[in-house]
């Protein structure tokens, strides 16, 4: 059995993934923070305690002024807000409770279904102490003054080491804009973690869509509008809309719009904002409805030429001798299994017989192997993360390992596009690359590279092993602990590198240093496939790179399966296509077009002859095994 077969039979395993709560069609998110890009400026702390740290909390992260701050979870790339109760203490002292407030901005709670989730923990690795808190509403300000006197919930311990879900209703509050306010009153219990906090609620009298959204295309014009629709029982009837696009302000009033629960109106104002590709305007609006005034939204447009198909390149480090590298080629299959249209993974073997020179033995790796790189951009040092699952230790691609930040790159946008077509000649083993680049704004003064390899899957000889640290150990690493702790045969290398065209940094002058959007970038080169790289499995990579800091923007990959008919062939009817096996034999005659051979033909190479009124063509065609 190969080992791929025990990959993909255990990748479809998720760990520490909860299932998303159904919300009703109207259901709207009024808050939602995860600390994933820091403390929010609009926070408000206060420091009711005063007292001095003790050191161990220094040690962690606090600064002796912090009543809360944010951390990392260990083992994972997770921030979470921390509070610490571990204080300065002299000998003999009782140790007297936190009293540290965190408080969020004002949140509007719209009907009376609102509730607020949130996860807690205690992290505390020296005692059984374990952290207490309350939650307090205020309608009036951020002032610990403001809050009302009862808490809307009380926690007395939360659990060391383990995060806890919790929900509570604030439908009390419909109407209201709210301050909510976490405050810690644990006592000695080091460390009170709290993340992910989310008030959501049905939308009310009515939701408010606003156009242009993050990203706006076509001309380099932008509209101003949107679409109100009622959500509740209450006819909507009047809306007055105001967008302020820095400091200049566009009106409208709309009036009669008589519209039930469910019905939509939607509007432009007659202005336009012009813009530049690439150019990010901001704006606000402020709005009411039937009166009522809803909160006003702080939102960016920018300008784009056209949408960009993104993808990710993964280039992994590894080596026969690194008997650690099963956890790299594990979690490049399992995320190649669960992305397969996003994720192109290159294997890049070091100090092995499958190093490429120029690539593998100058491609920096600071870690060593397995580590990988993320559009040359991110790093990731653990391609997978410990996890216990029904007591059986066992990893994952997930909860900050390289499915993680695989997964965090794709949600950024990029701005370049690439496509890529191959002819692959059998006979003298050439091949003609034609990368085709875009760009959806525009770029001056640059030095954007395209960058040209050649990766290779099933790749095994005679000779070839792979060292492996996981045999017989009692977990689950996706089947590498029931092989060998040298495999030496029945294993296929996936991935590889196997060639890189002039330099894996891209290729001079390949792209020009002034960019205009939405114009396309040929470029075409002509290679040699190495003779030990079977072409059958063997794809072409190319990728758009910014030499200046090494990123990859964008990347786009073609099997060379269909290598040697002339794309302009493939769809096209004919008249009479005979086709010969590599001895001469005549295996199939047959009408219709070179597409369909791909179906019915086993693996292998082929001479075809295609025979139409206006010509006689003869090609060479590689079908993929099955």
């Amino acid at each position: 059995m190969k080992l791929l077969s025990l990959i993909l039979s255990a990748a479809g395993l998720t760990y520490g993934i909860l299932p998303s709560a159904a919300l009703s069609p109207s259901a709207k998110t009024y808050f939602n923070c995860g600390f994933e890009e820091g403390i929010p400026e609009d926070f408000t702390f206060h420091d009711v305690d005063s007292r001095e740290l003790h050191f161990t909390m220094v040690q962690l992260g606090f600064n002796q002024t912090d009543s809360w701050t944010l951390l990392r979870e260990e083992g994972t790339e997770n921030h979470y807000m921390a509070s610490a109760s571990r204080f300065k203490t002299t000998k003999g002292e009782t140790p007297s409770p936190a009293q540290d407030w965190m408080i969020t901005p004002p949140i509007w709670i719209r009907d009376a279904d609102a509730t607020m989730s949130w996860r807690g923990m205690s992290v505390n690795d020296r005692s059984s102490a374990t952290s207490s808190y309350k939650i307090c509403v205020s309608t009036k300000g951020a002032g610990t003054e403001d809050f009302i006197s009862d808490p809307v919930a009380v926690l007395d311990s939360e659990e060391i080491g383990l995060w806890t879900n919790h929900e509570i209703s604030l439908g009390q509050f419909v109407g209201e804009r709210i301050y909510i306010a976490f405050v810690n009153t644990s006592t000695d219990s080091d460390v009170l973690a709290i993340d992910d906090i989310t008030v959501k609620g049905s939308a009310g009298l009515a939701d408010l869509e606003i156009i242009p959204g993050e990203y706006t295309l076509g001309s380099e014009e932008i509209a101003l509008g949107g679409r109100l629709t009622a959500t509740s029982a209450e006819i909507v009837n009047t809306l007055s809309i105001t967008f302020d696009v820095a400091g200049e302000k566009y009106h409208a009033d709309y009036s009669s719009l008589n519209l039930s629960e469910g019905d939509s109106f939607e509007f432009e104002l007659p202005e336009k904002i012009s813009a530049d590709y690439g150019e990010t305007i901001s704006y606000s609006v402020s709005s009411e409805v039937n009166g009522v005034k809803f909160d006003d939204m702080h939102l960016n447009t920018t300008l784009l030429a056209f949408m960009p198909t993104k993808r990710v390149v993964v280039e992994e480090a590894t080596g026969m001798w690194c008997g650690y590298c099963p956890e790299g080629i594990a979690a490049m299959e399992i995320i190649q299994q669960r992305h397969p249209d996003t994720f192109i993974g290159i294997a890049v073997h070091v100090e092995d017989p499958l190093t490429v020179t120029g690539y593998g033995d100058s491609m920096s790796f600071p870690s060593g192997a397995p580590t990988a790189w993320v559009d040359r951009k991110d790093y990731c040092d653990q391609p997978l993360t410990p996890v216990t699952d029904a007591g059986k230790h066992t990893y994952t691609t997930l909860k900050g390992g390289l499915e993680s930040m695989f997964l965090d790159r794709m949600s950024q946008q990029t701005f370049a596009d690439v496509e890529v077509k191959s002819l692959f000649d059998q006979a003298d083993r050439s091949l003609k690359i034609d990368v085709t680049s875009s760009f959806a704004m525009k770029f001056t003064d640059q030095d954007f590279r395209i960058a040209l390899l050649l990766t290779e899957d099933k790749v095994w000889k005679p000779g070839y092993y792979q060292t492996n640290y996981h045999s017989g150990r009692d977990e689950n690493l996706f089947g590498f602990e029931a092989l060998p702790s040298m495999i030496v045969s029945d294993f296929e290398f996936n991935h590889v590198a196997r060639g890189v065209y002039e330099s894996f940094q891209g290729i001079k002058g390949s792209l020009p240093s002034d960019i205009d959007p939405g114009k396309d970038y040929s470029y075409s080169i002509e290679w040699v496939l190495p003779q030990d790289v079977d072409p059958i499995n063997a794809k072409a990579v190319a990728m758009v790179v910014d030499a200046r800091n090494g990123e990859v923007l964008n990347a786009n990959t073609v099997s060379l399966v269909n290598s040697g008919v002339d794309p302009a062939l493939q769809d096209s009817e004919y008249a009479n296509i005979t086709v010969y096996d590599m001895a001469g034999t005549m295996v199939m005659k047959t009408k219709g077009s070179v597409n369909s051979l791909f179906s019915t033909l086993s693996g292998g190479l082929y001479v075809v002859r295609i025979v139409t009124n206006e010509d006689i063509v003869t090609r060479k065609i590689t079908i993929p095994s099955r």
